[in-house]
């Protein structure tokens, strides 16, 4: 060892969990022989194996090389056991930047080792461009490092070729403390450099770095053993280190040759001893490993592991070699423990009635029993060559990996799927999926049981269910169209007749006005029948759905009361409704809610004789509302109180033929009420009269008791604050803010005080500027606001034409100023256009907003949105466009509209009505949804994919019913939903007013 010039106070066998070391090697073939060691060392630990070298081209390289010298890999790699990976992409290729990026992701890869069942981590990077830095970088690399890699207790390795280094570096390499590793000949050793530096420097030579000693420290308390054996007969022991006392053996009397290592080999393992090494000297391999056993001191037997290198001369020839021995005796035993283990429970594996199977996280199988493989159709060995995915359809291959990622985090699942027989059949199972430890690594355990029988009662069960429910649509489609069929001339009927009637009175006499009264009456009396059976139609097909809301409950009880009023009075019955607390509010759905006070009371006046009454009233009853309507009608008696809330079920035909009706009332009733999670119940006496009750949570979505409405939702004035925590705008206080500001209000030349005024709020002076010049120049008057509580205020106290609104504001942001602006019948019409730097177009729209535009905005769009809401409001006869393929349904809305001073558009098709709307701009549109070729929902959609009509108002109107998948179209892109045949003239009128005068903002 005299001609040998080392720095290997750390050997590779020995770098131990959380430390950092250095390797320098001389070439290619030096740096494989040490890595081999490194990385196979990882692999047979358990270790997650990390090699990272300088670019792609090298890590294909290093995969090479590693087959080359017969290291099989792909097992590793597949597993991602062991990943080959280059340097990433570094800020301007700085190497500096290249340890600190490796912190977080050690720290991932420390997680995703123990997430994947490995025992630790093994990291290695390949410096090769450090050329005129290396020593201090690799001192810096080191200080960065050395605490993460303790912290995690990993191994970390970087190694570089000896010629990036001048000779004064390499010197200062050699004098380090340093955990660097280096391997050089003093015969072989040459430098770039003609000659050392002038200045005399100590030798390096003086003695070997390495010393005897200090490796037998470095061995003493590690369970691995080092030797160095002669190949010679016996293997004489030229060194070995300390802790070979574990076997009862001294060192010295090893070295000694008083006792040769083959003495120590158990007798029956010799001879394979010797070939194997043999062998290996003449395939000129330099990697020996085997398992054989020896002889401690007292005769006992273990189980020992070497590694070894052999040392080869010039001549080819090795006359020695080194390596480590480690114990394995306990695994040994444990081994032979398992085989016996598995020997015991094959039989009780092969027991079992249903397939079972064992395979890898991967998919890889493991075993299976004899019903798995008669099941299938495989031998034992075809199936164990198989993987999952081959067994499995193309379409249940990712459901079969969702449940097996839920094994490996849960631990269990169950789950159905189809598996493929080798005769390419499929057969349906049930699969029982369980985590276990298999040979100290995660397996998955899957029992399959046949349910071939089981799915085809199933499948005979879905085929009897598919034709009841084919009937149950063909019955709500049937009924859906005939509806639709008859609701269209019913609106007719009842629409022409109520013209006749306001705007002919004085042409027709007195009988023709009482038919036309009846022609009236009698239409909506079949519409309601009509609508009633719809009801109990989708009720019963379970299509009937609740639209939640939170409404006062005395507005509804006006609304029934006013609708029935005057059929009370006819028949001299007095319809009375009383409330107390009057601001309760209920969270229901509350046309449905209005339809069974409207059943009840309808019902008790048609039962109440003349001079009768009938008394709707509500209280409290813990957190339930109770409603109740009383009469002094002609009471029920015991039977026909029994069946009363059924469908088609009245009193008895006495009453029947006295009262009419279709008994379908009621039932509606109680579906409703029971729909909303309530009860519904009656008390009377015949000749008495009777008590109707119902009852409904008064907060279905929310635990918190209902509040009345008398309740402040506003803070207190006296806080003086602007906004509470619950972000309640405080009137006053804003009221108050706007008294004390005086707004500069710009007026261009040509405007005079009458002109629109805009407020623009932006808390960015430039920005703020360039849309105050953008309307300034458009013709507008102008004010400004820096912050949203200034923009409320200002809002509110000069009502501006329209409002562009950035989102990013102080005090009070875009959204909160928008929802106040919305919330405030004072300022709610006024349009606001959002700006911001982000496109949030959708969501602006969503919460009222009549446009959104993204910085830098386009001013010449801008200014034409405002000219065209200025149009609009400019606008005496705001034009209606009705879109109908029934022209007299158009004629019928024309005749209701005209004589109210409204401009009238017409269109007979979907087609006709995209057009009129893009030339014309009409303020508002009401269209028919069921018709040809293009529906009412094409135009809709049309309409609103346009950026040119997008905003215009429009009324759906449309004699089917409307299903819930299309209410929740119509509730996103239409203003309103009139029925044909429900709503009246005025009906019509107040929608068209309301929004004609909104028309702008909406």
């Amino acid at each position: 060892m005299d001609d040998q010039v080392r720095k290997t106070d750390k050997d590779v066998s020995v770098i131990s969990n959380g430390c950092h070391f250095c390797f320098v090697y001389k070439d290619t073939a030096q740096l494989a022989d040490f890595l081999q060691d490194y990385i196979m060392s990882g692999l047979d630990g358990n270790e997650l194996c990390i090699w990272m070298t300088p670019d792609a081209e090298s890590a294909t390289k290093a995969k090479d090389m590693l087959k080359e010298r017969g290291i099989y890999i792909d097992p590793y790699l597949r597993t991602s056991q062991l990943e080959i990976i280059p340097i990433p992409e570094l800020p301007g290729n700085d190497l500096k930047l290249l340890p600190s990026l490796l912190l977080d992701h050690w720290k991932l890869m420390q997680d995703q080792a123990i997430l994947n069942g490995f025992d630790g981590l093994r990291f290695n990077v390949d410096l090769q461009n450090i050329e005129g830095s290396g020593p201090e970088y690799l001192t810096s690399y080191a200080d960065i490092v050395k605490d993460t890699v303790s912290e995690l207790g990993m191994r970390s390795l970087c190694t570089c070729p000896l010629d990036i280094f001048s000779p004064s570096e390499v010197i200062d390499l050699m004098h380090r403390n340093d955990n660097i590793i280096m391997n050089v000949d003093e015969k072989n050793l040459s430098f770039k450099e003609s000659a050392l530096d002038s200045k005399p420097e100590k030798s390096v030579y003086q003695e070997p770095i390495r010393k005897d000693e200090e490796l037998s420290s470095i061995y003493h308390s590690s369970p691995a053993i080092a030797f160095l054996w002669k190949t010679e007969k016996g293997f004489p022991v030229e060194f070995v280190s300390d802790n070979v006392s574990q076997f009862g053996y001294d060192a010295s009397t090893l070295m000694s040759h008083d006792i040769l290592y083959a003495d120590i080999i158990h007798p029956d393992d010799v001879e394979g001893y010797y070939s194997d090494l043999l062998e290996c000297l003449k395939e000129n391999k330099r990697h020996f490993s085997k398992e054989y056993r020896i002889l401690d001191r007292n005769g006992a037997v273990h189980w020992i592991s070497e590694h070894s290198q052999l040392d080869i001369v010039e001549d080819g020839v090795s006359d020695r070699y080194h390596g480590i021995v480690l114990d394995i005796t306990e695994k040994k035993f444990a081994e032979n423990e398992l085989k016996e283990s598995e020997a015991k429970y094959r039989a009780l594996f092969d027991g079992f009635s249903d397939a079972v199977c064992l395979q890898k996280p991967d998919g890889a199988f493991l075993e299976v029993n004899k019903v798995g493989l008669e099941l299938l159709g495989y031998t034992h060995e075809e199936f164990l060559s198989l993987n999952s995915g081959s067994l499995l359809l193309p379409d249940r291959f990712e459901e079969f990996k969702a449940h097996i990622a839920e094994v490996l985090e849960n631990g269990h699942s169950i789950f159905e799927t189809l598996l493929l027989k080798k005769d390419g059949s499929s057969v349906p199972v049930e699969m029982n999926a369980s985590l276990m430890d298999y040979k100290g690594k995660d397996a998955i355990l899957i029992t399959s049981r046949d349910i071939t029988e089981r799915k085809n009662k199933e499948e005979n069960v879905l085929v009897a269910k598919a034709n009841a429910e084919t009937g149950i649509i063909a019955k709500s489609e049937f009924l859906a169209n005939m509806t639709h069929e008859l609701r269209t001339p019913l609106n007719a009927i009842i629409g022409f007749s109520d013209v006749m009637l306001e705007e002919s009175s004085e042409a027709l006499n007195e009988k023709h006005v009482k038919y036309l009264h009846n022609i009236s009456d009698s239409g909506k009396k079949l519409l309601g029948i009509i609508n009633d059976i719809l009801d109990i139609s989708r009720i019963e097909s379970g299509n009937m759905e609740l639209h939640y809301e939170h409404f006062l409950v005395w507005e509804s009880f006006d609304v029934v009361c006013s609708l029935l009023a005057p059929i009370a009075e006819k028949k001299n019955v007095d319809l009375h409704s009383e409330l107390d607390p009057r601001g309760i509010i209920i969270n229901a759905d509350k046309q449905k809610f209005e339809q069974v006070l409207q059943n009840l009371v309808s019902n008790a006046i048609k039962f109440t004789q003349a001079g009768g009454s009938v008394d709707l009233s509500a209280r409290f009853v813990e957190s339930r509302l109770v409603v109740q309507v009383k009469d002094t009608g002609i009471g029920i008696s015991e039977e026909d109180r029994q069946s009363l809330f059924k469908s088609f079920s009245q009193a008895d035909g006495s009453h029947r033929r006295g009262y009419g009706g279709t008994g379908l009332g009621l039932a509606i009733v109680r579906h409703f009420v029971e729909m909303h999670g309530g009860n519904v119940w009656v008390k009377s006496k015949p000749g008495v009269g009777s008590t109707f009750f119902f009852d409904m949570p008064i907060a279905v979505t929310s635990p918190r008791a209902a509040k009345s409405i008398t309740q402040h939702l506003i803070p207190e004035i006296a806080q003086q604050t602007v906004q509470d925590n619950s972000g309640h705008i405080n009137s006053d206080a804003i009221d108050e803010l706007a008294e004390n500001v005086t707004p500069e209000i710009i007026v261009p030349d040509k405007c005079t005080d009458s002109d629109p005024l805009v407020l623009v709020v932006e808390d960015d002076e430039r920005s703020r500027e360039l849309l105050m010049l953008t309307f300034i120049d458009g013709g507008y008057r102008v004010v400004s606001a820096g912050n949203g509580v200034e923009a409320v205020a200002l809002a509110r106290k000069l009502r501006p034409f329209a409002i562009t609104l950035d989102v990013m504001l102080p005090e009070m942001d875009g959204w909160t100023v928008l929802r106040h602006l919305k919330e405030d019948e004072s300022t709610c019409e006024i349009p606001v256009v959002m700006i911001s730097m982000m496109d949030q177009k959708e969501i602006a729209l969503e919460r009222g907003a009549v446009d959104h535009l993204t910085k830098p905005f386009d001013r010449e769009y801008l200014l034409k949105l405002m000219d065209r809401y200025k149009e609009k409001l400019e606008r005496k006869n705001p034009k209606i466009l009705l879109v109908d393929d029934e022209p007299y349904a158009v004629e019928l809305l024309s005749s209701m509209m005209e004589p109210e001073g409204f401009s009238i558009l017409r269109a007979y098709s979907g087609t006709d009505a995209i057009d009129i709307c893009t030339e014309e701009q009409p303020d508002i549109v009401i269209l028919d949804l069921m018709m040809p070729q293009v529906s009412g929902f094409d135009v809709i959609s049309v309409l609103r994919s346009n950026p040119e009509t997008w905003n215009i108002p429009i009324v759906a109107c449309t004699a089917r019913d409307i299903t819930a998948k299309d209410r929740i179209f119509l509730d996103r892109k239409v203003n309103s939903i009139m029925q044909k045949g429900v709503f009246s003239k005025n009906d019509l009128l107040d929608t068209i007013h309301r929004l004609s005068s909104d028309v702008v903002s909406k």
